[in-house]
């Protein structure tokens, strides 16, 4: 896997998608993806600061939500990619999920109650 990702990586592994894509279109430079990442990133504090009270989470639960989507990407796409399974396809799984994030950013304490279905 490291080895199939290294060739890539440095372009001594293309498939023919690759091949078409590099022969017909320009690369997009790599400072366009930082400059979207970091305004996206400045507009939601922003937001999160302006909407106090609506919004209810604040500057550091975003940053943390970040890190986490950071963290797990690799991870979470490996899982999938090599034995087919989907991580949180369960509705349960996700709500959980959100409220554990939630119930972090927030420090409150919520008891979790699965027994009815959607």
């Amino acid at each position: 896997m490291w080895k199939k990702t290294t060739t890539a990586a440095k372009d001594q592994f293309g498939d023919v998608h690759r091949r078409m894509m590099k022969k017909n279109c320009k690369a997009v430079p790599q400072w366009w993806f930082y400059t979207i990442l970091i305004l996206t990133v400045i507009l939601s504090i922003y937001s999160l600061e302006s909407f106090d009270k609506q919004l209810q989470l604040p500057w550091w639960g975003l940053l943390f939500a970040c890190f986490m989507a950071f963290f797990f990407t690799l991870p979470v796409g490996i899982i999938q990619a090599t034995t087919n399974l989907v991580c949180f396809h369960d509705r349960a799984q996700i709500r959980s999920l959100r409220m554990c994030c939630f119930c972090a950013a927030t420090r409150t304490e919520v008891s979790f109650d699965f027994s009815s279905e959607d």
